[in-house]
């Protein structure tokens, strides 16, 4: 198993990630990780390492690709970045896919065009999130695709669905995210796309609403990306905020420190750090976009991420479904 590691254009420094990598090789042996990067810095950092150097490359990158860059000219303009290095690597048949930390915009429009669309799909966005009871929940698109058609929607179901398969789940139950649980509502979107699932062999369980998503209720909801992206980050905003209300009661009332410790409990369940990245779908290698502030526990969870889409053979069941 080998992957490409860009690891510019994150927060952090390199030496961070590098320590990332480190810790996801030492767990599997058979895994190879080729960093993208300044070779000499490398080299340096890895200095401090020990390691098996059979599962280490650099590819000397010198340039890196910002947030700042337009996503479409940093593809035509740095072909000497870590990112569009890297991409072309992960491109050639002995390597199984790609991971980053940089400019989700970059990173989509140049995993697009270096490593291709699987047929005629759209590439979407899938954010790996857990329900209530712990288990397995994806989110999809989450912000790749703001327009989209019933078309696309089907086709993002059939990609969530090969993921889920790929990490495990046999026959994953797929909501359709809508403002009421009937069929008939919706906008003529989520109408459409509704009818396009109920006749599909995917195993659809109907619409699903915003307060009901995390409950267990399903294993993938679909969405275009608008809707997906709001659901998203208003999911993030109120469990942040109320995990503040409750700091912030634990310090006024010296009783709390039982609550406070289960929140901190809750918190680590939830923690991006240690629950990978978004799942870039639709591309012919399996991608995984981090989050920019990860750290080096972030990006061992994204690079195991990569390794288990990857072992299940995600782009395979993809192809098979579309």
């Amino acid at each position: 198993m080998q992957l490409v590691c860009d690891i510019m254009g994150a927060d952090k420094p390199l030496e961070e990630l590098i320590s990332g990598v480190i810790d996801a090789i030492n767990i599997h042996d058979d895994l190879k990780v080729i960093i993208a990067g300044p070779k000499e810095r490398i080299e340096a950092c890895l200095n401090n390492f020990e390691y098996n150097l059979s599962q280490i490359e650099i590819l000397d990158a010198t340039d890196v690709v910002t947030n700042l860059d337009q996503p479409t000219r940093a593809f035509r303009t740095k072909p000497n970045s870590s990112l569009i290095m890297g991409l072309n690597r992960a491109k050639e048949e002995d390597c199984d896919g790609f991971v980053s930390c940089g400019s989700t915009g970059a990173v989509l429009v140049s995993s697009t065009f270096i490593l291709g669309r699987i047929g005629e799909a759209r590439p979407c966005l899938a954010s790996p999130l857990l329900n209530q009871d712990g288990n397995p929940l994806l989110l999809l698109d989450c912000g790749a695709n703001v327009e989209c058609k019933p078309e696309m929607l089907l086709d993002f179901a059939k990609m969530g669905v090969s993921y889920m398969k790929a990490i495990g789940l046999d026959n994953p139950r797929v909501g359709l995210l809508s403002n009421g649980s009937e069929d008939k509502k919706g906008t003529d979107l989520v109408k459409e796309t509704n009818g396009l699932l109920r006749n599909s062999d995917l195993n659809f369980i109907g619409n699903v609403e915003g307060t009901t998503f995390l409950t267990g209720i399903c294993d993938l909801v679909v969405a275009d990306g608008y809707s997906g992206n709001i659901l998203l980050k208003g999911v993030e905003g109120a469990a942040k905020t109320i995990f503040r209300d409750f700091i912030i009661y634990s310090k006024m009332h010296k009783e709390a420190t039982g609550v406070m410790d289960a929140v901190k409990d809750i918190m680590n369940k939830y923690d991006f750090n240690s629950k990978g990245g978004a799942i870039l779908l639709g591309v012919n290698k399996t991608v995984v976009k981090g989050h920019g502030a990860a750290n080096s526990e972030t990006f061992k969870s994204i690079i195991l991420q990569a390794y288990e889409a990857s072992k299940g053979k995600l782009v395979d069941n993809i192809k098979n479904l579309l």
